[in-house]
């Protein structure tokens, strides 16, 4: 598989996608892009076209907005790591719970979720013991 990372910038009604590792073509839509790189890439290489993967790294529509765009993208990233680290806290204190002798009705309680959250949180937790 030969993986091609490009940009997109608008330009005028047509957005100019620059190959990382060299190369330009052009698209009218971002739904082209993928089509658009991958049948440049092919002819331009000699390649099957399904033997190439693009991936957009960045897309700048103009007037700053790219920035704005990578910005934008990375608060979302954070946000999705954060969450991932505040469930495994939770199943974790969930489980540490129902270690102590808490009913799920009072793990509920005392985390604020319900009674079948819990149950969810500590089913791995029951299955593996």
């Amino acid at each position: 598989m030969t993986e091609i990372r490009v940009s997109a910038e608008r330009e005028g009604r047509l957005w100019v996608l620059r190959l990382e590792d060299g190369g330009v073509t052009q698209a009218r839509h971002l739904g082209e892009v993928e089509d658009m790189v991958t049948d440049y890439v092919a002819v331009m290489r000699g390649l099957d076209p399904q033997t190439i993967h693009v991936t957009v790294t960045a897309i700048d529509p103009g007037d700053g907005l790219g920035e704005e765009i990578t910005a934008a993208r990375q608060a979302q990233a954070k946000a999705a790591e954060a969450q991932e680290a505040a469930a495994a806290h939770l199943r974790r204190t969930a489980r540490a719970l129902r270690d102590q002798g808490l009913t799920g009705p009072e793990i509920a309680v005392v985390l604020g979720v319900s009674k079948q959250r819990v149950s969810q949180l500590t089913l791995a937790h029951r299955i593996s013991a």
